[in-house]
């Protein structure tokens, strides 16, 4: 048997010139790109993980601003509580300070809340966190500050007090707006501070700027230390605060 054999058709002669033409003719073929055109292309490529990593850090932030002002007192005053905020930031927020800083402040509030055993757990938790946003950002002095703080609320290692003032020491610490909190942290260790450190805290409450003096006075006076206070400052600063006024 014959099979016919069909020839392929082909296809109009005018068709083939015409798409022939056509493609010779492509704008892609003869024509660049203008210039602008492709640094808009290559800035909105670039955009995109920019684009993607500020929601990421927003959100990240979200959930630490959420946690650090979320409520930090427990059902039962021995347990300490952990913030489900900041728990569920943990896994992408161990290379943002605030986020240390976060956790610090949270377990320091909820110490003020629990009793016991809890108080001590909640601020060595706290000092933790602290000493980890250091880490982070060692040229800050809040950080071993509040530290400092915590601890001061117990008895702490010796070794750790310590370490919290030596870090504030060699950051030649002159904060104005947080030297209430150094002098009342730094008079509740008053015994356990070495001679060094005293002379440090007492050349710090000589510092002329701002209400320097005056709030070193409002902590000693609190903790028992407004005699030690005006025996050692220079008398220019402990006169107003030490010097009866003379009745007329």
């Amino acid at each position: 048997m014959l099979t016919a054999i069909v020839p392929r058709k082909r296809m109009p002669e005018s068709f083939d010139s015409a798409s022939a033409k056509q493609g010779s003719q492509s704008p892609a073929l003869t024509s660049k790109t203008p210039l602008p055109v492709m640094v808009l292309r290559v800035f909105a490529i670039l955009g995109i993980p920019v684009a993607l990593f500020c929601v990421y850090f927003a959100a990240i932030h979200a959930l630490i601003l959420m946690g650090e002002y979320s409520d930090y007192s427990a059902n039962d005053p021995e347990v300490v509580k952990p913030s489900k905020w900041l728990e569920m930031a943990a896994p992408m927020a161990g290379w943002i300070p605030d986020y240390y800083e976060a956790q610090g402040q949270y377990y320091l509030n909820q110490a003020s809340t629990l009793k016991g055993q809890a108080v001590v757990q909640a601020l060595s938790t706290s000092a933790e966190y602290w000493e980890q946003a250091y880490e982070l950002r060692p040229g800050w002095p809040y950080y071993p500050l509040s530290a400092l703080v915590a601890v001061s609320y117990y008895n702490a290692p010796l070794e750790q007090v310590h370490k919290y003032v030596d870090q504030l020491v060699a950051l030649s610490y002159n904060e104005r707006g947080v030297h209430q909190n150094l002098f009342k942290a730094g008079f509740r260790v008053w015994p356990r501070l070495t001679a060094e450190q005293r002379k440090w805290f007492i050349k710090q409450a000589a510092m002329p700027y701002g209400q320097t003096t005056r709030r070193a006075f409002q902590a000693a006076r609190e903790y028992g230390y407004r005699d030690m206070l005006c025996a050692n400052l220079p008398l220019n600063r402990a006169a107003p605060y030490c010097m009866k006024k003379r009745k007329k």
